[in-house]
């Protein structure tokens, strides 16, 4: 049986379609939960915390902005805001934390790429915490890695993998890529172990199959619907993924004591991001930086007996 075949019979399961397309908190049809259809990428903790200032220091009750519908327009984004330590609440006031703040003044500072926003709001959200996981989102790339390894796959296979793919966001092109397959059914041992094995022209066989069925906007294939214009996902999105598994591996491998090695790293890796300019952001805000540190990479370290 090809990998096609295999794909194709899995699908005459309504569970296992589900369970792979989508994208709610119980299933696995998404990599990250910092992650979702209101947060679409790390950058949107800059606006929607942008557009949550307003209401710092104010009552809930006081904050009388609502949609059309008559629901709250912030309610959608409290709580990932929250989790990322951006806000903090006393009764019922909601405040902007000073890493908030931080964020806050990073994002209207026009001196800075793209890519290095994106990497500072990735070093601040690295305590991220989801229905009570700490470390959630290193936990979830150490849970892909243990995955993956079953199936002989290792963190020096995955790493120019990943490298590879950091600028793609073309859906199509994702399809043609063993990252996307693995990534996507990580949790399905005997898919990944299935695709692992198969030849390049069986693969290749998925890969058109994949992309004949995202053509038909009725299709009810699990990876075409799940990627199907205004679907639960897109390739923006999953690229988002493959830079948070990336930086996260490299970090997890460094197993340091701060970001700077880091930091040079990835300066290396991301052409627009300027070590000296990152390096002094960290300096200048030593504090922030180091709880998020210490609240992520810091606890893993103490896990494997790494720091004192």
């Amino acid at each position: 049986m090809t990998i096609l075949d295999y794909y194709r019979q899995k699908q005459s399961n309504p569970s296992w379609v589900a369970e792979y397309q989508s994208t709610a908190q119980d299933k696995h049809g998404k990599m990250f939960n910092c992650i979702n259809v209101n947060f679409r990428s790390l950058k949107t903790y800059y606006m929607q915390l942008d557009a949550f200032k307003s209401k710092d220091g104010m009552k809930r009750s006081e904050w009388n902005d609502f949609q059309t519908t008559g629901q709250e327009k912030d309610k959608q984004r409290i709580q990932p805001l929250k989790n990322a330590k951006l806000l903090t609440t006393s009764g019922e006031r909601f405040y902007i934390t000073d890493k908030g703040k931080l964020v806050i003044k990073i994002n209207e500072d026009g001196s800075f790429s793209e890519r290095e926003k994106w990497l500072i709001i990735y070093m601040l959200l690295l305590d991220f915490e989801f229905d009570g996981r700490d470390i959630d989102i290193l936990r979830s790339v150490v849970d892909l890695t243990h995955n993956l390894e079953k199936i002989g796959i290792k963190t020096t296979d995955l790493l120019p993998m990943l490298r590879d793919t950091i600028n793609v966001t073309d859906k199509f092109s994702f399809f043609h890529k063993d990252i996307f397959w693995l990534i996507s059914f990580a949790n399905d041992f005997d898919f990944i172990n299935r695709y692992n094995k198969s030849t390049p022209s069986e693969k290749e066989e998925l890969f058109k199959w994949i992309d004949m069925c995202s053509k038909n906007k009725d299709t009810t294939d699990c990876i075409a619907h799940k990627f199907i214009s205004g679907g639960a996902y897109t390739g923006s999105m999953f690229n988002e993924d493959v830079n948070i598994i990336l930086c996260s591996l490299v970090l997890l491998t460094l197993q340091d004591k701060n970001y700077f090695n880091f930091i040079n790293i990835m300066s290396r890796i991301y052409h627009t991001v300027n070590f000296d300019k990152i390096s002094k952001v960290i300096e200048d805000n030593k504090i922030i930086f180091e709880e998020a540190y210490g609240n992520s990479i810091g606890k893993i370290n103490k896990l494997l007996g790494l720091e004192d």
